[in-house]
């Protein structure tokens, strides 16, 4: 079983949420959503996972949207988990699935999964291993670990992270294709009951340079300064959330 990890405006721009903000929708992630995932309430799920504001956006008028940030392991927000329609049964299946996200992402990129700005990546679940058939699953990692290597991906994984964002992964954060975080959990404490996520990681743009992750306060300002709040009060309304939200929303105008 496989689901996608949703962490921002691929959510709310894929599907009206309602209430008093307007978020505008995607016709590209419309199609996508409603080709690929299910869209029954028990195969939705809200999950904890590193989360924060951190990526430094110019189609966003210079403000930060969502990154995924291993330093964030034990000040985890909140993402949701959709299951895909399809579950996958080979190498085929799961690139398929990859490059139909990378397509809702890019605004219809055809047969990648990267660009400088992201790549989509793939998150293993604990047990993922566990099963009889655990050479074929041990081959589908290694088959996804060569398709994200290939030359036409030569950018992928090429991300900024942090030096905490490395230590907390014990590591490269992308590393063979696959996203270092945590598996998800539920509200409850349980983990879900997926076998893999596919969720595309953005460019913090923060290690590579020395730079450091915004603060709450810096986050707000450039808000406050440049618009674009609806991204923020967008996420809030899909269930998306990050530690710093409280701090965020008492300095936002």
């Amino acid at each position: 079983s496989i689901g996608i990890l949703v962490v921002g405006s691929l959510y709310w721009e894929s599907k009206d949420c309602g209430g008093a903000w307007a978020c505008e929708q995607n016709p590209v992630r419309v199609v996508w959503r409603s080709n690929r995932l299910r869209s029954a309430a028990e195969h939705i799920f809200a999950v904890n996972v590193p989360i924060r504001y951190g990526r430094k956006s110019q189609s966003r008028g210079g403000t930060f949207t969502m990154v995924f940030s291993p330093e964030y392991n034990q000040r985890q927000g909140t993402g949701t988990a959709i299951r895909c329609e399809a579950n996958v049964t080979s190498i085929e299946d799961l690139i398929e699935e990859a490059e139909e996200l990378w397509k809702a992402e890019s605004n219809g990129q055809e047969g990648r999964l990267s660009d400088s700005w992201g790549c989509v990546t793939l998150i293993v679940s604990d047990r993922f291993l566990e099963h009889a058939d655990r050479s074929q699953r041990q081959q589908l990692l290694n088959d996804w670990a060569t398709r994200v290597s290939s030359p036409r991906e030569s950018s992928y994984g090429n991300l900024g992270f942090s030096e905490k964002d490395r230590e907390a992964a014990q590591g490269q954060v992308i590393a063979d294709g696959r996203l270092r975080i945590p598996w998800p959990s539920l509200s409850s404490g349980e983990p879900l009951s997926l076998d893999l996520l596919l969720a595309t990681a953005t460019n913090p743009g923060v290690g590579a340079n020395g730079a450091l992750y915004p603060t709450a306060q810096q986050v707000a300002d450039a808000w406050n300064r440049n618009g674009h709040v609806y991204y923020f009060r967008c996420n809030r309304l899909a269930g998306i959330h990050t530690a710093d939200d409280e701090a965020i929303e008492k300095v936002l105008r």
